[in-house]
């Protein structure tokens, strides 16, 4: 690319440089100009603006995600005992195959569960010689890492109504869930894991 260079009688006339200070005296005696007076108050302004709206993101995370400790090992290897999650509520859209969720069991239990969405409503969802199929596709679940889906019982064939959701945990062969006591009611859900924070070496969004 070639710039165009203007011809000599084109040219401004220059204007006479300013004397520039010498010395840190002359340098401290030049007065701010305007805009660098003001430059204190827009930083400060912004630094106080910046903080509020950290404040707003904090307040609204609190008031849509909680914290929660996992329990027992039906999520392993995805979850582990003892870890540490934010859990999201489903404040836009519903829960999707393959949302790890948080909900109140449809069995008697003190603490809530931690399971996979394997079907939404509509869905067949079929549990059969240790594979999980959904609408006549088997499905590819490599976060189970080779461990059977075994099953007996009313709930291993299943077409889910309006909201129901078939959920099972990622360690098959411990787990209590769809399999054993049914779908689960969207009404129950209570959100989505969303952030694994602790502990810190196992901090991650969740997948």
């Amino acid at each position: 690319m070639t710039m165009e260079i203007p011809e000599p009688d084109t040219f401004a006339p220059a204007l006479p440089a300013e004397p520039l200070p010498e010395t840190e005296a002359e340098v401290a005696a030049v007065p701010p100009s305007p805009a660098r007076r003001g430059s204190g108050w827009r930083t400060l302004r912004e630094l106080v603006v910046g903080l509020a709206v950290v404040a707003l993101v904090f307040a609204g995370t609190r008031s849509v995600a909680q914290g929660r400790e996992v329990l027992g090992p039906s999520m392993q290897p995805t979850f582990h005992q003892g870890q540490r999650i934010f859990v999201a509520k489903y404040v836009v859209g519903s829960p999707a195959h393959g949302d790890v969720i948080v909900f109140k069991p449809p069995v008697p239990s003190q603490d809530d569960f931690i399971k996979r969405v394997i079907g939404v409503p509509g869905d067949h969802v079929v549990v059969r010689d240790g594979v999980v199929s959904v609408n006549g596709q088997q499905l590819d679940e490599p976060y189970i890492h080779g461990a059977i889906s075994a099953c007996s019982g009313q709930y291993c064939d299943v077409t889910l109504s309006p909201d129901e959701y078939y959920a099972m945990g990622d360690n098959r062969p411990n787990s209590s869930d769809s399999r054993y006591w049914g779908p689960v009611k969207g009404s129950s859900i209570k959100g989505h894991a969303w952030l694994r924070y602790f502990p810190f070496g196992d901090f991650k969004f969740a997948p």
